[in-house]
């Protein structure tokens, strides 16, 4: 089973930026 760090639950601006400004971080998964 794939483990995650964050989970972005939206698809709106706040949940792409969110997802984008999380994911500049290589050790985490979004």
């Amino acid at each position: 089973m794939e483990t995650f760090d964050y989970i972005i639950v939206g698809a709106g601006t706040a949940g792409c930026l969110l997802a984008n400004r999380l994911s500049t971080d290589p050790r985490t998964t979004v």
